[in-house]
């Protein structure tokens, strides 16, 4: 959640692209600041994992921390380039352990947890994403090296060029 949380507008207010203008307009404004919290699992009754359809009671969550974006410009080459990455790399919550020491081939524990990791490998078959091994440099570094650039640009162009909706980024 938001340490710094926007002013709740009415749904009628709200067009198709109200969260990432908000998010483009709160960024170019300063670092955004979101708390993260940890719901323990208590049992089947509050926290099911069986019944995923039910919310769970989140009385005994814990805060385990801030992650803190930095103030960027949406109209800067660098800041067009992370958000190609982003839409281009295969973020996959299904690949998160559930333990430091599981086996990165054993599927997650839960029923829910080992569909989505199922769903989310066949969707980056099909949508070709970007292989980790491309794109590791970048959380290393924090920059987009110029070959990821040239893949990245090269993806947009093909992608805008075939029809496929991407946002405008004018020159990159």
């Amino acid at each position: 959640m938001p340490t710094d949380p926007p002013a709740q507008r009415a749904a009628g207010d709200r067009g198709p692209k109200h969260l990432t203008e908000d998010w483009k307009k709160r960024n170019a404004a300063g670092p955004l600041a979101f708390e993260l919290h940890w719901i323990p699992f208590v049992n089947e009754r509050e926290t099911p994992i069986v019944d995923l359809t039910t919310a769970w009671n989140d009385r005994q969550k814990v805060r385990v921390g801030t992650v803190v974006f930095p103030q960027v410009d949406p109209g800067t080459r660098d800041a067009k380039l992370a958000a190609l990455l982003a839409s281009e790399l295969g973020a996959n919550p299904g690949h998160w352990q559930e333990a430091p020491d599981d086996s990165a081939a054993d599927l997650p524990s839960t029923r829910f947890t080992a569909a989505r990791a199922l769903a989310y490998r066949v969707s980056q078959q099909h949508r070709s994403a970007l292989a980790e091994e491309s794109y590791r440099s970048f959380f290393d570094k924090g920059e987009v090296s110029a070959a990821l650039a040239s893949t990245l640009i090269a993806r947009y162009k093909e992608k805008r060029g075939t029809g496929q909706w991407m946002p405008d980024l004018g020159e990159l």
